[in-house]
């Protein structure tokens, strides 16, 4: 109790400034428990301190990872559109689909920077070795914050109508897109180990892009599965892979792509592990000059 009376004494302003640069919303959830004061504050206050806990949490990706929650919300019947910024409800969405991406983040990374030699769809055994002892590698900070942008953007691109899937992807910068087929290509190879079935006709390729289109909660979930060795795991993939959505991601992509006269170049790159975006820029000059051609005024 002392130590409680000796917080009240801190001036008002001076324990709102103390809740709003705490780094997690679990730090805001325990502070505000610690003393009756800071649980006024916060009462008061809630809308901006969750906001600015938020930015603290998600730094460069808080647009993007509210606009996920907000989609979720929209999809799932969740939430109060009226209401801008975070809601209890919201926050609960951010901290989950943030552990999704960071618990997918290593294993996919591994199977990215794999060579051929490594790691090949193609190859049953090498699809066995790593689904018994995967692989993984560490993301710098730059490729973590643009692999879980992609992550959230993907996120996003699942919950569209089938209609509405190209419309989302032409209105993503050149740059967010490319990011975003490299992320589909990581989690792509991770279904295929899953499975331990090679590439070897359009209807494995089908069957994967069934699983990819449901989302990457319920990939990880599966992932999860497989490696505790779970008996329904198998049962679950085959259903996931079921729905026969053929070409989920990539005939829009292609789509997008080839309006921009980019189709021959997009898949080579990777640009996440292009620290100094120079291979990004490379397309970006082409899709620039071919704006200028097109409009001399512009």
């Amino acid at each position: 109790m002392a130590n409680q009376s000796k917080l009240t004494t801190i001036p008002a302003d001076l324990q709102y400034r103390l809740l709003s640069i705490l780094p997690h919303f679990y730090d805001l959830g325990a502070l505000i428990l610690t003393a009756r004061c800071f649980y006024d504050i916060y009462k008061a206050h809630s809308q901006p301190l969750l906001d600015a806990v938020g930015k603290i949490f998600l730094g460069s990706l808080f647009e993007e990872a509210l606009v996920l929650a907000r989609t979720q919300e929209a999809a799932y019947g969740l939430g109060d559109a009226s209401v801008e910024g975070f809601s209890g409800n919201t926050v609960l969405l951010v901290i989950n689909n943030d552990y999704i991406a960071r618990s997918l983040e290593p294993v996919v990374f591994g199977l990215l920077k794999a060579n051929s030699s490594t790691f090949d769809i193609y190859d049953p055994e090498s699809l066995a070795r790593f689904s018994d002892s995967p692989f993984t590698a560490e993301a710098s900070p730059t490729e973590s914050i643009r692999f879980k942008g992609a992550v959230y953007r993907f996120w996003r691109f699942c919950l569209q109508p089938r209609k509405g899937r190209t419309k989302f992807l032409q209105k993503l910068p050149l740059h967010e897109l490319l990011e975003l087929s490299h992320f589909v290509s990581g989690i792509s190879d991770l279904i295929y180990a899953m499975r331990g079935v090679p590439q070897e006709s359009d209807h494995d390729w089908d069957y994967i892009s069934s699983v990819q289109s449901t989302g990457p909660e319920n990939i990880l979930r599966l992932w999860n599965a497989c490696q505790d060795g779970e008996p329904e795991f198998s049962y679950d993939l085959d259903d996931a892979g079921g729905d026969e959505e053929e070409g989920f991601f990539d005939y829009p992509f292609q789509e997008v792509m080839e309006k921009r006269e980019l189709d021959g170049i997009a898949r080579p790159l990777k640009p996440l592990f292009d620290a100094n975006n120079e291979k990004v820029n490379e397309v970006l000059d082409v899709e620039s000059a071919k704006s200028t051609e097109q409009d001399p005024q512009s």
